[in-house]
């Protein structure tokens, strides 16, 4: 069951205080739409795009401004707490050689086109609330990273893209797509879904607060009685 979120991109904005997950995209510039045709197209992709990741659709974007930044200050971000983030390399339509690289503090999850299409990696990550440590890569064209770094090595110029927020069977979604700076602008030339869901709290800490509350309640009860 899918369940689209219409969001207004002003400002850094809060996605899901419903769905437990503060995940919020800054600002990038919209009113761009996926291309037609798209060009990713594989069973993998036509199953896990959600709906919002398909030609002509609105997307966000974030593009190298040619001085080693992309411009303002955005991306994905992520509020305080632990989160299970499962990325999904959904494809790719480029005749160069790119990349994705995710850093999660004690290694790396790494696709690249030689991934198979529709390959999922799961880390447990703490957030104190920052930027997503990811980027994208490609070896002729250049590299976008989430935190606001960039470098393009031509014709065009690097982007960073996003589809909006979607949640499916609970979770809240998002799809990210690369352009690799060969010129056409397409933003179709790596694409990778994010799916984060809250870790719960352990059972022993939940009966912990349980009990804890219970010794309250018992100790307001015999203040009463005496």
């Amino acid at each position: 069951m899918l369940k689209f979120l219409s969001i207004a991109f002003a400002g850094s904005v809060l996605a899901t205080s419903a769905f437990a997950v503060p995940l919020t995209l800054g600002a990038g510039h919209s009113g761009d739409v996926l291309p037609s045709p798209l060009g990713i197209s594989n069973p993998a992709y036509n199953a896990l795009h959600g709906g919002v990741g398909q030609a002509g659709d609105s997307i966000y974007v974030f593009t190298d401004q040619g001085d080693g930044t992309y411009g303002a200050p955005g991306g994905l971000h992520l509020g305080n707490g632990t989160y299970n983030i499962t990325m999904t390399y959904l494809g790719s339509h480029a005749g160069r050689e790119n990349s994705y690289e995710f850093n999660f503090g004690f290694g790396t999850i790494d696709f690249d086109q030689s991934t198979a299409i529709g390959t999922a990696a799961t880390v447990e990550h703490y957030s104190t609330g920052d930027y997503l440590d990811f980027e994208f890569n490609s070896v002729e064209g250049g590299w976008i990273d989430n935190q606001g770094g960039a470098e393009s090595f031509g014709p065009g110029l690097v982007n960073l893209a996003f589809s909006e927020f979607f949640v499916e069977n609970g979770h809240l979604n998002i799809l990210a797509f690369f352009g690799d700076g060969a010129g056409d602008e397409d933003h179709n030339d790596f694409a990778v879904r994010f799916t984060v869901t809250p870790v719960p709290v352990p059972a022993a800490g939940l009966l912990l607060v349980a009990g804890l509350a219970g010794l309250g309640g018992v100790s307001r009860m015999r203040r009463k009685a005496a």
